[in-house]
């Protein structure tokens, strides 16, 4: 079954209208009736909302079936969920996934999506950036330029924040309105292992 018959029928099976299901994920009804016919297929973010809405997986929605053409998942990646507190431990790549999201690769000029993980955001650290809850695509490397945003890994603690090498040190500023939270200043022999370079975000609407 592909995409688009899968939705109509978990829509159809839970009483919900086309117009129903577009004002509650805030798309028009034009939108849901071409997802449903396969002549287009939704935004990571819209498609977050659906599966939400019908309390399903979204590894449920797109998964691959035979009947759906090559063509309209080629570009997609269903990229891993990771929550903070995970990150960094032992197997940390492979035993801790929360879930995954897909993500239209070629559309963000991502050449090696396997490299890419989503990050769920635990606290409003860099909520000028991103709010808590809402996902971080970061790209796996080990090294960024000075003052992009990084994922780090600090005394086993990873925590997104602006990382700018200095001389004889390195600066972790959080991004955020809490004037409580300060920028941190550590040695450059200090340990400090970098994850990944941020990319960019999904937020969802509550």
């Amino acid at each position: 079954m592909d995409f688009g018959s899968r939705l109509k029928k978990i829509r159809t099976e839970k009483g919900i209208s086309q117009n129903e299901l577009a004002k509650k994920v805030g798309v028009s009804r034009s939108s849901i009736a071409n997802y449903e016919t396969n002549r287009n297929f939704p935004t990571t973010d819209i498609l977050l909302k659906i599966a939400r809405e019908f309390n399903c997986t979204i590894e449920f929605l797109v998964a691959n079936d035979k009947t759906q053409s090559e063509e309209t998942y080629a570009q997609y990646y269903m990229c891993p969920v990771y929550e903070a507190s995970t990150i960094g431990q032992a197997n940390w790549d492979t035993n801790t996934i929360q879930g995954r999201i897909p993500i239209d690769y070629k559309l963000m000029n991502i050449a090696n999506p396997e490299e890419c993980f989503f990050l769920r955001m635990p606290d409003e650290s860099m909520n000028y950036l991103i709010k808590k809850g809402a996902f971080a695509l970061i790209h796996k490397q080990a090294s960024i330029k000075s003052g992009e945003t990084a994922l780090v890994l600090v005394k086993s603690h990873a925590t997104l924040r602006k990382y700018t090498k200095q001389k004889d040190s390195i600066l972790l500023e959080p991004q955020c309105s809490n004037a409580k939270l300060k920028p941190e200043i550590y040695p450059t022999d200090l340990p400090i292992k970098i994850i990944g370079k941020y990319m960019g975000k999904i937020e969802i609407n509550q």
